[in-house]
């Protein structure tokens, strides 16, 4: 075919507005263009991803029912005398509350969806929910969760008389305003319907779309790598065509075997391969702050668009800032018609409410809580009040209303009164004067009972020194992880410091990566590292277990499992390498911005890498250690034909509380323990989330009967 064949040819597919022989850009017609979104839940991960960090939480704590009505403070009135609700239609009835959505979890994430895109959300009740006596139904019809831009308000001189539905087959119903719930945003612009928070980000949220387009532009035109033949006189001949078209081709096929030989071709004729465009990082930056200006729109703290600390859920980490900010606030809102919904149809008052207390991140702050009472309690702040101050629900007893000071042990009253006559020093058989040595009935021991024995009261002495003995023999192997993660983190420390001292100023193009350490390196280096130490800490936990059963067998853990369980928690570590690069480099960034020189920067970074050492290198090793512990004696006790099994807290004043709940608890060997409503086969198991195994210190013991207490 000679030359203007192929180009009468290529004219059948090439149509006016193409590149060639017009020179436009052509329309697009993959259905991806377009100058914004049309569907921004569909074409924005960072939406889609903020709606699901809001609407996951919410869904996945427990929907409770009360009597109490108008209450800020939901625990405090169940305290007060208010009654737990528990109706099993409402309970059936809110399994899967609207039609098209199977269950609840999915009703609410719609619905949260709604409120943050369209700024509400309408629940369209059935026409026989609003009728009398609804006592009498043994079932609730299912709702309608509408979109709203199918809802039309009706008004009357001002007045919201009620509303057109259009459904999904173009059928109009005009509605009651008894017949529907919205859920509404604040709307400063209209009287009648909400304002979502998509609307504060469109232009983030289709700047991230349009430089998503441009980068698959990008990638798409690299893939046309054809040569570009240049005829800087005009154009060949048609000999001169052929004759280059042929050498080409002869050269690709000997490239294929292997033989690179150099094509001559005649003429002023040069051959130019098109080069490999990428993104730099200043287009980067800007798809990260469209994500974060996202985020921060819906509610969703701005880091969690970006990695974010692993071993992180107490009241510093964006996880509770996301609860408390984000969660909380939309799960009232979402609560509230909830709570409207089930007055009309169980025809009495009825207050929803999401049960917060059971989420791993409010266990660690109510922890955190805890230790907090020591210091308040020390101060002389007597325990009730210590309890309702940080809202910790804690169990009254006789003289938990007095203060103490720790230095005597005594009444703050007593210490002040002039009057008093009290003898510290002074002992009898029955403990200091004034008081009885029963611990049962002396307010003061009772107190600090307490306060150190917190959630896991009842233990007693033999069972708290059992703990005790256990978290001393596996010290060794917390120490051990500990010194694996020191090593490999101070020899990044050294190759950062050595690469600042190498340069006495910070030159104008320098970025924080040219003196960062190789992460490539750092995580290969932690994960033999810890390799060595896990295989020690299996072997070891297995023959503790044996040596408590009196087995003279040997303990062997299978190589094949050891490497299982290795691989498995180089996963669940995968993202402390990256953590550590990501605060390194803010500290670098930081002094560069700030016009530190390299001394000061250094003094910057020495900070970072002895703050994580000093935090996270301990819970790392404490939780490696307990998964490592809770494995092997699972299969300990596997192999020696143990039968039942017993979960032991450490009895520290920090235990959780889904754990103190499951102390004592005894089952089969093979089965699960019930914790914080998972299912766990030894503590620390790596199946479990995060706020039920990080930083564990509990213990699985083989005992010989199903019974509480019988080892």
């Amino acid at each position: 075919m000679k030359f203007m064949d192929h180009v009468r040819a290529a004219a059948h597919v090439i149509t006016k507005g193409s590149m060639w022989p017009f020179n436009r850009v052509p329309p697009d017609s993959s259905g991806v263009g377009g100058d914004k979104m049309a569907r921004p839940y569909a074409q924005s991960t960072w939406l889609l991803a903020a709606i699901r960090h809001i609407a996951g939480p919410i869904a996945g704590v427990q929907l409770e029912f009360t009597s109490a009505s108008g209450a800020r403070n939901i625990r405090r009135a169940l305290r007060s005398g208010a009654q737990a609700i528990h109706d099993p239609r409402l309970e059936l009835f809110w399994q899967s509350p609207a039609k098209g959505l199977t269950s609840l979890e999915e009703f609410i994430r719609a619905t949260v969806g709604w409120r943050k895109m369209a700024g509400e959300a309408f629940w369209i009740l059935d026409d026989t929910s609003v009728v009398p006596y609804p006592a009498v139904r043994d079932s609730f019809p299912q709702m309608i969760l509408a979109r709203p831009d199918r809802m039309r308000h009706v008004v009357n001189k001002g007045e919201l008389v009620g509303w057109d539905f259009t459904d999904g087959g173009g059928m109009r119903h005009t509605l009651l305003p008894e017949q529907v719930i919205q859920l509404k945003q604040w709307n400063p612009y209209s009287e009648f319907r909400g304002l979502g928070e998509y609307e504060a980000a469109q232009i983030a949220a289709n700047t991230d779309y349009a430089a998503g387009k441009f980068s698959l532009a990008l990638m798409q035109a690299n893939g046309d790598q054809g040569a570009y033949i240049v005829c800087k006189n005009g154009m060949p001949t048609e000999e001169q065509r052929l004759m280059i078209i042929s050498q080409l081709r002869e050269k690709r096929q000997l490239q294929a075997s292997g033989v690179f030989r150099p094509a001559f071709l005649v003429g002023d004729i040069s051959v130019e391969d098109p080069q490999i465009r990428a993104v730099d990082a200043a287009f980067q930056e800007g798809r990260r702050m469209s994500a974060e200006e996202i985020y921060t729109a819906l509610g969703v703290p701005q880091s969690m668009a970006s990695k974010t600390a692993s071993y992180s859920i107490g009241s510093a980490s964006d996880y509770f800032r996301l609860i408390l900010d984000g969660c909380m606030p939309e799960g009232k809102a979402v609560a509230s018609a909830i709570s409207q919904v089930s007055s009309k149809l169980a025809g009495r008052t009825v207050t929803a409410y999401w049960d917060w207390d059971e989420h791993p991140v409010m266990q660690e702050v109510r922890r955190e809580r805890l230790k907090n009472a020591d210091g308040l309690w020390a101060k002389g702040m007597p325990l009730n009040k210590v309890s309702e101050y940080l809202d910790l629900e804690l169990p009254r007893f006789d003289g938990d209303d007095t203060g103490y000071l720790p230095m005597n042990v005594v009444a703050v009253s007593e210490l002040t009164d002039p009057a008093s006559n009290v003898d510290f020093n002074e002992s009898g058989p029955d403990g200091p004067k004034g008081g009885s040595g029963d611990a049962s009935t002396d307010p003061v021991k009772e107190a600090m009972r307490a306060l150190t024995v917190g959630c896991v009261r009842g233990r007693d002495a033999n069972e708290l020194a059992l703990a005790r003995e256990h978290m001393t023999k596996r010290m060794p192997v917390v120490k051990s992880y500990k010194s694996a993660f020191n090593r490999v983190l101070m020899a990044a420390r050294g190759e950062v410091l050595r690469k600042l001292e190498a340069r006495k100023t910070v030159a104008q193009k320098s970025g924080a990566a040219d003196f960062q350490f190789n992460l490539a390196e750092f995580q290969s280096s932690l994960d033999i590292s810890f390799r060595k130490v896990s295989a020690n800490a299996l072997a070891t936990a297995g023959e503790q277990l044996f040596e408590e059963l009196g087995f003279d067998d040997p303990f062997t853990y299978p190589p094949e499992a050891a490497m299982q369980f290795m691989r498995q928690r180089e996963n669940k570590l995968s993202g402390v390498s990256d953590e550590v690069w990501q605060e390194v480099s803010g500290a670098i960034q930081l002094g560069m911005e700030g016009g530190d020189t390299i001394t000061q920067i250094a003094d910057k970074v020495r900070g970072v890498f002895n703050e994580i050492s000093r935090g996270r290198a301990t819970t790392i090793a404490m939780t490696e250690t307990a998964a490592a512990y809770g494995t092997a004696r699972q299969a300990g006790m596997v192999q020696a034909g143990v039968k039942y099994k017993k979960w032991l807290t450490s009895g520290a004043p920090n235990v959780r509380p889904a754990h103190a709940s499951a102390n004592k608890q005894t089952v089969e060997v093979d089965e699960a323990f019930e914790v914080g409503g998972e299912e766990l086969m030894h503590p620390g198991d790596p199946r479990g989330s995060a706020g039920n195994v990080i930083n564990c210190h509990c213990v699985a013991i083989a005992v010989a009967i199903k019974e509480d207490g019988e080892d």
